[in-house]
C-alpha cells in the first residue's frame, strides 16, 4: 500500500487520473449525498455538501480542493488543462485543473456527464420548453457558455430527477452521454442510437435498438463504446450490440442473459458487463480485433473522446 483516504461511507462516482494527478469527488460531511438536498425551482441547490479534490498520484498529498453542490455523475472529466464535471443537482462546472480555481459554472439541468470535443462540450439537458424531453446542449470548452442547442438529438426524458436513481444506478450513470469517435458523435435517444455531426448537429444515421425492453424512468441501452472499430451498445435487456460506424448496420450480437444498466468494457476479444443482480459475464467473442475499450469512461481522464 503506497497511500490512501477515507473520503466518506458513500461515494456514487469514480476518481479520475491524468498527468500523475488524482481527482475524485467526496461528500464533505457524513450524510451529505442521501440527504434530499433542497432545490430553488432551477434545478440548483443551495447548500455546498460535496468537495472536488486533487491528489498527488504517487504520495496522496492533497494538492487542491473546491466546492461543488452535489454528486458528481459517474466521474470528473479532464481534457486539456480543466476539469469538468456534472452533479445530480444539474449543474456543470469547470475548475482549472492544476490550481482547483473554478472557471465557469451552469445550470441548465445537465441529464448526463459530459464528453469534450475539441472546444465544444455536448450535454444532454432537460428542454425547458418542452417539458417532459431532454436534448442534447453545446457549450464552450472555456467559460461554460451555451452555444446552441442540436433539436435533432431528442429524446423523452427517462427520470425527471436525478436523485430518485438508486446508489448502483448513480454509480453507473452515464445517461444519454455521447461517445466521439474520429470526428462522429454517436448517442442513443429513447429506442434509437444516432451518429450526428460535431459540427452542426446533422445525423448522419440512426439504428433501432430492436428486440431489447423497455422501463420507465430507464434508457433502453448504455451509452455507445468503440472497440475494434465498431460501435457497441449494452440494451437494458442483457444483449450487447455492434453497429457499423459509418453506416449504423448491425454486425454482431451476445447476450449476458441478465439485465444490465452499464456499458461494456472490451479488450482482446472479450466483453466484460456487470449486470443488475451483482455479477460479471464475460463473453469470448473468438475476435481478438474487438479490442480497445479498457475500462468505464475509455480511459483515466473518462472523457469519451477516441481519435
Amino acid at each position: 500500500m503506497l497511500w490512501s483516504k477515507w473520503l466518506g461511507p458513500d461515494l456514487y462516482s469514480m476518481p479520475s487520473i491524468s498527468n500523475g494527478k488524482v481527482y475524485a469527488v467526496y461528500p464533505n460531511e457524513l450524510g451529505a449525498n442521501a440527504y434530499r438536498l433542497s432545490r430553488t425551482g432551477k434545478g440548483d441547490v443551495t447548500e455546498l455538501k460535496n468537495v472536488l479534490a486533487c491528489f498527488d498520484l504517487k504520495t496522496g498529498k492533497i494538492l487542491w480542493q473546491n466546492w461543488v453542490n452535489a454528486e458528481a455523475l459517474s466521474s470528473p472529466v479532464i481534457s486539456g488543462n480543466n476539469v469538468y464535471l456534472t452533479c445530480l443537482s444539474g449543474k456543470l462546472y469547470e475548475f482549472d485543473k492544476n490550481t482547483g480555481s473554478q472557471l465557469g459554472s451552469i445550470n441548465d439541468v445537465a441529464m448526463s456527464p459530459p464528453t469534450i470535443v475539441n472546444d465544444k462540450i455536448f450535454v444532454s439537458i432537460k428542454d425547458k420548453d418542452k417539458p417532459g424531453q431532454e436534448i442534447v446542449s453545446v457549450y464552450s470548452a472555456n467559460g461554460l457558455k451555451q452555444l446552441k442547442k442540436i433539436n435533432s438529438l431528442t429524446s423523452p426524458l427517462f427520470v425527471d430527477d436525478l436523485y430518485k436513481l438508486s446508489a448502483s444506478e448513480q454509480m453507473n450513470f452515464c445517461g444519454t452521454r455521447m461517445l466521439h469517435y474520429k470526428g462522429k458523435n454517436y448517442n442513443v435517444m429513447g429506442d434509437k442510437i444516432i451518429c450526428s455531426s460535431p459540427y452542426d448537429g446533422s445525423v448522419t444515421w440512426s439504428a433501432l435498438i430492436t428486440n431489447t425492453i423497455t422501463e420507465a424512468e430507464k434508457p433502453a441501452a448504455t451509452m455507445p463504446v468503440i472497440a475494434g472499430g465498431k460501435i457497441v451498445i449494452t440494451t437494458l435487456s442483457g444483449q450487447i450490440i455492434a453497429f457499423d460506424p459509418s453506416s449504423g448496420k448491425q454486425l454482431n450480437s451476445w447476450q449476458t442473459n441478465s439485465k444490465t444498466e452499464t456499458p461494456a468494457t472490451i479488450s482482446k476479444g472479450w466483453i466484460y458487463s456487470g449486470t443488475e443482480d451483482g455479477k460479471t459475464v464475460s463473453i469470448n467473442t473468438g475476435d481478438t480485433k474487438l479490442t480497445g475499450w479498457n475500462m468505464f469512461g475509455y480511459d483515466g481522464s473518462h472523457n469519451t473522446v477516441v481519435r
